[in-house]
């Protein structure tokens, strides 16, 4: 059984993402992954079956994109990549979405989020007061920023970042899809990236397109 893709991009910078459905058939998830001893142990020490769907779902795609003897390997800092490929990777999981997305040399960051009016009441922890103003109140507008953030934070995978002053997003103009410019301000000078953000029915995507 393929994995439910409810979304792809191909972009061509070389970036690949897809968005999938989380929800499926445990055991059938299983048996289509092959897993390594140390994934087995992972697989197994997971509690809650949701997560565990999650853990193989992502696999399952992207052995089904590269071929069953790809792995998810991972750095000292936590960043993932892809063992026999060398493609960078980035992953994101929120309600029923998980999100892959990879490019074959850039760094790579994604992000999403399933809307909630609850990001409204932690807005100010990650936004600057520039951005706060910019939200101005906004929950799907809100999401933009803390996604592009989350993604800004996993293309950096470097250590701790202070999302309130470290990472910046730009004012953007907000629409059902668009781009706008961000900064990780971690080193000197900062790096200047481009994102691009997708309103799904019930979610917020916001990705790296050049790293």
């Amino acid at each position: 059984m393929a994995q439910n893709i409810i979304l792809e991009r191909q972009l061509f910078s070389g970036h690949r993402l897809w968005v999938c459905n989380t929800q499926g058939d445990l055991d059938v998830l299983k048996n289509q992954v092959a897993l390594t001893p140390a994934e087995i142990d992972k697989l197994n020490s997971i509690q809650y079956e949701r997560r565990k769907r999650e853990f193989l779902g992502v696999r399952n795609l992207v052995q089904q994109q590269f071929g069953k003897h790809e792995q998810i390997v991972y750095s000292e800092t936590g960043k993932p990549m892809l063992k026999e490929s060398g493609y960078c990777i980035s992953i994101s999981h929120s309600g029923d979405y998980e999100v892959v997305f990879v490019h074959p040399t850039d760094e790579v960051g994604v992000d999403i989020q399933v809307v909630t009016p609850k990001i409204l009441k932690i807005l100010k922890r990650f936004a600057n007061e520039r951005e706060f103003a910019h939200a101005e109140g906004d929950v799907w507008r809100s999401l933009v920023i803390w996604c592009a953030k989350e993604a800004l934070f996993k293309w950096y995978a470097n250590g701790e970042v202070d999302f309130r002053h470290e990472l910046e997003v730009a004012s953007f103009d907000l629409m059902e899809h668009g781009e706008l410019k961000a900064w990780v301000k971690k080193s000197d000078p900062a790096k200047e990236l481009t994102l691009r953000y997708e309103k799904l029915e019930d979610a917020m995507l916001v990705y790296t397109v050049n790293g």
